[in-house]
């Protein structure tokens, strides 16, 4: 299932580890009735903003490049801006410094709308512009593209300069600005030969513990070679978690997952895996038990650049769990596709019945046409990108071109 966000903007997939689940990453709230109602009706065609204040804009997204890469600045904002947008501006700016960018770029989405909804002025009631940005951004040494990610900028453009006022401006309306960790707290960083892991300062020794039991997950996955390198984010519990995340839901239950945002730009391309921790859910488990979640989600890292949009949870979960058990499951008796939903609600125990189903489907599919299948699956299923379909069509269309069908994968053929 694909969580699309109005106005184009970018999804987000994220991939929870013992318990995976696509979280809506659209804000903590959705716009009521009425104020749909009163925004439809002021805004009933786009307005295109005009070609002189696009380029102010385009000015201040460069300066805002530019504090960026120097770890600190204000130019950009407007001089009465709020604490808050200050302040997430500054952790914003040294965070990204810290962990060290290649690519940092923001970039207006074409056609440049006028987002602007009704009564929003800025702090001295001069007029101001909401436009939708991506911003792309990619770890050094990490990410072997950027991650691209959904600002909301309202931007003033008095005397003939912009200044940004704030930076989600939309939340009313349900409709947020992407998050990063290190927007919403002060963070460090710890490095790990190419694991880059950022959460508070308190969190840093945990981190460092977190690093060793992640090269022994990767010492476990003997029949795939995943990436050395990747960005770990260690929240300091489930409310942090949700506040850059962005999502209404309750992740308070689950361990570890892994999140990424989506490029759209010319097809479906998904972003960089960011491995997130619920560190104290972690932390109650066995070792043992530590290393075998955090090896299903090395394998999630390592297959995320062959999913596609029309990959579906089970997909994406019974892979990961036959891989990261060494592809000991077995498959007995009559099998059922899980539904989404079952990953993400009912009992715990429901839940865990949902990865075994899935786990098992693959074991079934490894039974009939050999231990690299289970990987063609998922590689078939993932290759489907922006083309007419259901899902369940398009998988349909990866079982036969492995020469099988949902009958024979259900054992009741």
């Amino acid at each position: 299932m694909s969580v699309r966000r109005p106005w184009a903007v970018s999804a987000r997939l994220v991939a929870i580890g013992v318990a995976v689940l696509w979280l809506v990453t659209g804000g903590s709230g959705s716009a009521s009735s009425a104020q749909a109602a009163e925004y439809g009706q002021a805004r009933e065609a786009p307005v295109v903003v005009d070609p002189q204040t696009v380029e102010l804009i385009e000015a201040v997204l460069d300066q805002r490049e530019r504090e960026v890469a120097a770890g600190e600045g204000s130019t950009s904002l407007h001089p009465d801006a709020s604490d808050d947008v200050r302040q997430r501006w500054a952790r914003a700016t040294a965070g990204f410094a810290g962990v060290g960018m290649s690519v940092y770029e923001e970039e207006l989405q074409r056609p440049v709308l006028d987002l602007t909804p009704p009564g929003l002025v800025g702090p001295d009631g001069e007029p101001v512009v909401v436009v939708e940005v991506t911003r792309h951004w990619a770890v050094e040494g990490v990410d072997p593209h950027p991650a691209a990610d959904t600002l909301l900028l309202a931007v003033s453009t008095t005397s003939g300069t912009a200044t940004v006022v704030h930076d989600d401006p939309l939340r009313r309306l349900g409709v947020t600005s992407s998050r990063t960790l290190w927007e919403v707290a002060e963070v460090t960083v710890e490095r790990d030969g190419g694991v880059v892991l950022v959460g508070e300062p308190s969190r840093a020794a945990r981190m460092r513990e977190v690093a060793g039991l992640l090269r022994r997950a990767h010492d476990t996955i003997s029949a795939i070679d995943p990436p050395a390198a990747y960005l770990v984010l260690v929240p300091t519990g489930a409310d942090q978690a949700k506040e850059f995340l962005q999502t209404p839901l309750d992740v308070s239950k689950f361990v570890a997952f892994v999140s990424f945002s989506v490029d759209r730009s010319e097809s479906w391309q998904a972003g960089p895996p960011r491995l997130v921790l619920q560190e104290g859910n972690l932390r109650r488990r066995s070792t043992t038990r530590q290393v075998a979640i955090l090896a299903h989600e090395l394998v999630h890292v390592d297959a995320l650049a062959d999913s596609g949009p029309l990959t579906p949870l089970w997909v994406h979960e019974g892979y990961a769990d036959w891989e990261a058990n060494s592809r000991t499951a077995t498959a007995r008796g009559q099998l059922e596709i899980p539904e989404a939903h079952q990953f993400r609600s009912g009992s715990v125990g429901d839940i865990v019945a949902a990865y075994d189903a899935s786990e098992a489907l693959f074991a079934r599919v490894a039974d009939l046409l050999g231990n690299d299948a289970p990987r063609r699956l998922f590689d078939e299923v993932g290759s489907a990108r922006s083309v007419p379909g259901t899902l369940t069509h398009r998988v349909d269309e990866a079982l036969a071109r492995l020469g099988l069908d949902r009958a024979t994968l259900g054992g009741t053929s």
